[in-house]
This record gives structure tokens, sequence and C-alpha cells, in this order.
């Protein structure tokens, strides 16, 4: 069994399209695959890398210029925009250019997936004295998240089946990431995707074991990383590293079946912020789960 993991928030060749309008090369409403784009293409650089949800662009210039503080007017304009309504009542879409804006204050870089990066990093957790801006980050709402893709899962079953015509497929839908990959893969098109995979020093700065999601050219062998000429930055190198080290512990855990490795790696976690708590939460989860976790004592 061959696999590869990915998110689809870096969706290629779309992502580089919204690159593009936040930079203001072409306007918002500019629609998908306009034939605009393959010529104002070959002047974007562009470099995104992070763990999985966690990625950050690096880089961002347009004919050599550097187009950051470009994404950071955009942010900016569409941080102030959110309040112009109510925000979404579902904690994935919920006031992230406001998120957004604070990350890049701190780091300089573009968080790529800030729906989830929020999740990441410790600060917008309710701890502390200071308020939390714009608000701490509400639970995840995985029972809604559930209905979504078990409606969407529905009208893909339609489909295949032949209850909806394909027509408005092609008319209504768009690639999927996994799908466009496959393809790829199969046909040998020589096209690249942001994948999750070995670093292979793809990023200078981090160990080549790291598992990070990267550009890369994808054939019937797997994923190949393109080497970076940025290094993660300061900052976001011990972040990132930090949740490596979290999911190398969890694995370690995972075959040892050691309960003092799987504190440590709850511990090393950057969201958590207290042994007793993360102690408990430990303990209660094996509990729940000791039907389908054998060898925990």
């Amino acid at each position: 069994v061959r696999s590869f993991a990915l998110c689809d928030g870096n969706h290629m060749p779309y992502v580089r399209e919204h690159y593009l309008k936040m930079c203001g090369i072409v306007p918002e409403d500019t629609p998908r695959l306009d034939p605009r784009y393959k010529e104002l293409d070959a002047k974007l650089e562009l470099e995104i890398a992070g763990v999985n949800h966690c990625t950050w662009a690096l880089k961002c210039a347009f004919e050599g210029k550097d187009m950051m503080p470009a994404i950071k007017a955009y942010v900016d304009r569409k941080a102030c925009q959110e309040y112009d309504n109510a925000p979404s009542e579902k904690a994935k879409p919920r006031l992230n250019m406001n998120y957004c804006q604070q990350l890049m204050d701190i780091y300089g870089c573009y968080p790529t997936a800030v729906s989830h990066t929020k999740e990441y990093v410790p600060f917008f957790q309710g701890y502390g004295v200071s308020p939390n801006l714009p608000e701490p980050v509400i639970a995840f709402d995985a029972y809604n998240r559930a209905d979504e893709m078990a409606a969407a899962w529905k009208i893909t079953q339609a489909y295949a089946k032949g209850e909806k015509p394909m027509q408005e497929f092609f008319e209504q839908g768009h690639g999927d990431h996994a799908t466009d990959i496959i393809e790829a893969m199969w046909s040998n098109a020589g096209k690249k995707f942001y994948i999750n995979s070995a670093n292979r020093g793809a990023v200078a700065n981090l160990p080549d074991d790291a598992f990070l999601e990267l550009l890369c050219k994808i054939d019937m062998n797997g994923p190949q990383p393109l080497k970076l000429e940025s290094k993660m930055p300061r900052g976001l190198l011990g972040l990132t590293q930090q949740v490596l080290d979290t999911h190398e512990l969890t694995v370690e855990a995972s075959m040892s079946k050691d309960r003092k490795t799987l504190l440590k790696a709850m511990l090393t976690d950057p969201i958590i912020n207290n042994i007793g708590d993360a102690r408990r939460i430990m303990e209660e989860l094996l509990e729940a789960e000791a039907d389908h976790l054998e060898g925990w004592n």
C-alpha cells in the first residue's frame, strides 16, 4: 500500500492564483484558471513550508519584489471586514483574518492555514491576564463537520450512481486535490503539488526526517520535495520543532505503550500549560479507549 497525506488548503495551481490576488497583481474576483495567470505565475516566487496545518509562506515575491507587505495589507483589510457582519458560529472560519493579522505581526510570515494554525499556538487559548484578541478560540465543532462531510459524500455517491448528471459536476465542481495528484502520478505529468513528506533537505535548518508540507514533484515513486532557498526563521523554527517533537513522542509512546512517554508527548504540545490537566486528559482518554488499546495498563 502506498499513501500520501496532504491538506487541501495549498491546492495547486489555485493556491498560486490566490497569492496573486492577495498581492494585488490581479483583481480578487478573477476566476480560477483565467488565461492571465499563466504569464503572471512565471513571475511569482512562492515558498511554503511547515507541519501540516501549521504551514507558513516564508517567501512571496513578484518580479523580484517582496510582496509580504502587500499580503499583510490584504490581511489587515480583511480583518476589519470580518466585523461588518456577525462572525461565523463555526470554529474553523471564525475571525481567521484577525488571528492571521497577529501571527503575521509576530512572525513576519503568512500562515497558510490559519483556521487550524490558530489552534497550534498557545496565544489564543484564553489563558493569562490580558484578554485574547479577537477572542479565545472556540472548540472545534466536530459534529457539524461530520454532518458536512456526510452531506458531501451523499452528493458524491449520487454522481457515482448516475442519480445526478456528470455535466452538473463538470460545470459546478472543481478539481479535487487528491484526485489531481493521483492523475498526475498515473500520467507522469510532471506536476508539482504541496504534499506532506519527509523533509530530505528541502528546509535546510530542519531535520531530514521532519514530516513537513512541502512543494513536491510527484510520480509513481512518490513525492520528491523541492529545496527551498528560505530557512525556517527563528520563532517559527522553535514552534515547528516543538510540534514535530510532539508527533515523534506520540509515536514512541504508541509503540512502547509507556505512560511517561505519552505524558511527555502531551506536555510538549504548545497549547498544554498544566501538568495535572495533561495527566488527567491522558488517563481519561486511555480509560475511554481501553477496548481499542491493547497492552496499556
